[in-house]
């Protein structure tokens, strides 16, 4: 057992005992200790009950006896004393008004060392009661007396039942065992299961923290296996998905770094390259000189526009992205950026066809950010487009949206790579130069303003772009803001 599985298990053992345990274990010895005192009380009660019922029928049937001769009444009440029934379960005692023993059921007469308590309360109250250790015996007893009086009321005998409670002590002691061994049984059950719960959990969640500890020290490659189906399989299977994710953003980052790289350095090469042609006194001609200002200019375009898209990505990165609102006349910025690109787009002798729009209101946004949304497309769209392709461009408006669609007979994008065309450094399988920024930039301005951007695209016929833009502001965008870039 490793070091990290010794901890979990002593932290999950700790915690276990303090939520579950040990509030079970609290709970079942209250039930117990009240289950005791029930049955304690429920016996002692019976038993009680008991004495009382068969003192109150003796005294019943000895109250016959009074009207007879005093000799009689009490050869009547010994010989009721001696065959007593019960002699077995209790003693019959027969007192005199001064409390001294004449009859026991038990043969055994002899003087009180003290008047009993119960005695004395059934003088006054005809009926007392008693529960403490016997003078003589010390065994501990429970007793009820029961005064027979005249027709004055005076007292003529005290019938006296005792009994020993060490057979009800007895039961109860019992008892409380076989519930005291239940309950016993119970918790055995409970910390075997806890146990094996425990332990069924600290396997899966010590792999699951050696993982995350890997992936944070940047290995990325590690994996857990999926043992259950439950919260801990479902926790594994994230982390797994975590893991595949950081690996496929690592692996487009390094590929991004490469790219950008191999894109700086291309038109750095060709500007050195002609600057040096250029001063070469050898070839000093116009034309050579002219074609090496056209390249120079070309390509410092192309870093410019680099530049942007890599300012752009670390505003993403930083979680801010600057924009100002106001209100824009898209149609104008749209039919601008599409006259803009008509040129370029003869130049590859691509026909860019324009559907003049009217009645296409003013919405809420950033001019810059969505003049440079339709400016990427149409971009996108002239260098994924053969020469002799096509390039349809439109713009409509509804109630609540202005759509600007933006359609070309290029390439197309694989149904492989068109889940991932809006993701930062994501370039599929295109040899097209590009830093793989700008499509991720243009979807994330456009979520900025309440729209959507979307895609739709099918290998070897080319691609659609639907810019769709609300009309009306969002509550949540002032007219200057930052915008923070929620990342997943």
């Amino acid at each position: 057992m490793g070091r990290t599985e010794r901890t979990v298990r002593s932290r999950l053992t700790r915690r276990w005992i303090i939520n579950v345990f040990l509030p079970i274990f609290a709970v079942l010895i209250a039930v117990d200790i009240a289950l005791i005192v029930i049955i304690h009380n429920t016996v002692y009660d019976n038993l009680t009950s008991s004495l009382y019922s068969r003192a109150e029928v003796t005294a019943e049937f000895a109250s016959g006896y009074i009207s007879k001769n005093s000799e009689t009444f009490y050869s009547n009440v010994k010989t009721l004393c001696e065959d007593f029934s019960d002699k077995d379960r209790m003693e019959f005692q027969v007192l005199s008004p001064d409390g001294l023993m004449l009859y026991s059921s038990s043969g055994f007469v002899s003087p009180f060392p003290r008047t009993p308590v119960d005695f004395i309360a059934s003088l006054s109250e005809e009926s007392g009661f008693w529960l403490g250790n016997d003078d003589l015996t010390g065994e501990k007893v429970m007793a009820v007396s029961r005064t027979l009086t005249d027709e004055s009321a005076s007292p003529i005998i005290v019938l006296r039942f005792i009994c020993s409670v060490y057979n009800a002590d007895t039961q109860i002691f019992q008892l409380a065992l076989l519930s005291v061994s239940v309950i016993a049984l119970i918790l055995l059950i409970i910390v075997v299961i806890g146990t094996y719960f425990v332990r069924s959990i600290i396997r899966p969640v010590t792999d699951i923290s050696d993982a995350a500890k890997q992936i944070a020290q940047g290995k990325l490659d590690v994996r857990i296996d999926k043992q259950y189906n439950d919260e801990i399989g479902e926790l594994s299977a994230t982390i797994n998905n975590m893991a595949k994710a950081l690996a496929e953003t690592d692996r487009l980052e390094n590929e991004f770094i490469s790219i950008i790289s191999h894109e700086l350095r291309t038109p750095i090469t060709a500007i050195q390259g002609w600057i040096e042609t250029m001063s070469d006194p050898e070839m000093q001609n116009e034309a050579v000189i002219q074609k090496g200002y056209s390249i120079i200019k070309n390509e410092t375009v192309r870093l410019k526009h680099m530049v942007e898209e890599l300012l752009d990505f670390s505003h993403l990165q930083s979680g801010k992205l600057a924009m100002t609102f106001g209100k824009v006349e898209v149609l104008s910025e749209f039919e601008e950026t599409v006259f803009l690109c008509m040129q370029k787009a003869r130049a590859e002798k691509i026909r860019l066809q324009y559907a003049d729009a009217d009645d296409i209101p003013a919405i809420w946004g950033d001019r810059d950010r969505i003049k440079q949304v339709f400016v990427n497309i149409l971009d996108n769209a002239i260098k994924h487009t053969p020469a002799g392709g096509t390039i349809h461009a439109s713009i409509s408006a509804d109630d609540k949206f202005v759509t600007a669609i933006i359609s070309d007979t290029g390439a197309g994008i694989s149904a492989q790579d068109l889940p991932n065309i809006k993701k930062k450094f994501y370039k599929g399988h295109t040899t097209k130069r590009g830093t793989g920024l700008g499509l991720a930039v243009c979807d994330e301005v456009i979520k900025r303003h309440g729209g959507e951007l979307r895609i739709e695209s099918e290998q070897g016929k080319g691609t659609t772009v639907s810019i769709i833009l609300p009309i009306e502001r969002p509550e949540n965008l002032e007219h200057t803001t930052q915008i923070p870039i929620i990342r997943p």
